[in-house]
């Protein structure tokens, strides 16, 4: 018995050695699946506010930034559109209008240079034209939507201005009614 304790001694002694080198080695590991899940890069859009101004009827929306990284927005524009049907009963866009984002607004333009930080919020601001008539002979409101492209970027700790894209970021937000 005392070589049987020896050599069972001696297996069980590798095997906590082995496993101690592997847990130094690979240290806390998870699978790529398990970190996205834990750490979710997303960006949630609220419709803010509508209120008429001198060039027209300013249109804000709230934007959250979920993660833990800086997100850059690159580009933003509202979607006005109207679906009729012809005669075959198929529907057909008749009329599209885009809404390019506001660059000359401060809050925008910060938006597109500095960022969201990690876990705020900020605001993207878009100018309705006074001119322009956005009833229902022409566009299905209920079909409007507000599409947002941006970064999710990390600060680079020896530059502060310069940021790298971490991930890309797109999304739509459909609204049921403006007005």
């Amino acid at each position: 018995m005392n070589k049987f304790m020896k050599v069972s001694s001696i297996i069980l002694i590798f095997c906590l050695v082995s496993g101690f080198l592997v847990r130094f080695t690979y240290g806390d590991m998870i699978d790529k699946k398990d970190y996205e899940a834990r750490n979710v890069n997303e960006v949630i859009v609220e419709f803010e506010s509508r209120k008429t101004v001198q060039e027209g009827t300013k249109i804000r929306f709230k934007i959250y930034n979920n993660s833990k990284f800086t997100y850059l927005l690159t580009k933003a524009r509202m979607k006005f559109e109207n679906n009729i049907k012809n005669e075959k009963g198929e529907y057909i866009n008749s009329s599209k209008l885009y809404l390019a984002l506001d660059v000359e607004n401060s809050l925008n333009s910060n938006l597109m240079l500095d960022g969201i930080e990690p876990n705020g919020d900020g605001y993207i601001e878009f100018i309705v034209p006074k001119g322009l008539q956005l009833d229902k002979k022409y566009f299905a409101l209920d079909s409007t939507k507000m599409e947002y492209e941006g970064n999710f970027a990390e600060e680079i700790p020896i530059f502060n201005f310069f940021k790298i894209p971490v991930e890309q970021n797109k999304g739509v937000w459909s609204i049921k009614a403006l007005s």
